[in-house]
């Protein structure tokens, strides 16, 4: 398998929006204004400038980078951790990328160890963490 290309995505306060609406109803909690998609709110709440997304949002990104490399393993025996460090908005280009950290073979096949993060355009690094995922034998 070939490591792909970092994903690049750019954000729109209309996918924040719906990635908002998605999460209420599948929480099921009322589809109310939040500080992700209603300016005033966020201003109240001291953040100023274009919206911004939920950490949920740079994780979905995480995951369908993780997917694309690793395939349906990702899905059987991924593992993900993540720290959201610095706010992703609306209008910014963002890029998933992840380093091989390391790899250790058990009895159910090889572990692949990963840094991963998800950097707006400026390269500062908004969410990131670690994942492993098992590949069946040892196939990489």
């Amino acid at each position: 398998m070939t490591t792909p290309d970092p994903l690049v995505k750019t954000l729109t306060a209309a996918q924040i929006a719906a990635f908002e609406r998605c999460a209420a109803e599948v929480l099921g909690r009322p589809d109310d204004p939040t500080i992700h998609t209603d300016e005033d709110l966020a201003r109240e709440a001291g953040i100023a400038g274009p919206p911004i997304a939920s950490g949920m949002v740079t994780v979905a990104f995480l995951n369908e980078y993780l997917e694309a490399r690793f395939g349906p393993a990702w899905h059987e025996s991924g593992h993900l951790s993540v720290a959201f460090v610095a706010p992703t908005r609306a209008g910014e280009t963002v890029t998933v990328d992840a380093t091989e950290t390391g790899r250790r073979t058990t009895d159910d096949g090889e572990v692949v160890s990963l840094d991963v993060w998800c950097a707006n355009e400026h390269g500062q690094r908004a969410t990131v963490g670690s994942a492993d995922v098992r590949l069946p034998g040892g196939s990489s």
